[in-house]
């Protein structure tokens, strides 16, 4: 699902991520993975998920309730 706004959306997260835009002036597109995950590392390195659009420059900024791990740290 893909929106202009936060239209949809509610909770802590979306209120931080309007808030954020509205005092630093900047303009969002809200898109979920297509895998549904935070994110797993396979075999040869490579992620999945929510880390994976991060890493790989597909997403500037996340806000959502991803537990951060130490791998994770480590790619983002």
């Amino acid at each position: 699902m893909q929106s202009a706004t936060a239209a949809g959306y509610e909770g802590f997260c979306i209120d931080l991520l309007e808030e954020m835009a509205a005092v630093l002036h900047f303009n969002y597109t809200i898109f979920e993975v297509d895998d549904g995950s935070y994110g797993i590392q396979d075999e040869h390195g490579r992620w999945n998920g929510l880390v994976g659009v991060l890493q790989r420059g597909e997403a500037d900024l996340s806000v959502s309730a991803v537990t951060i791990t130490y791998s994770r740290v480590e790619v983002i």
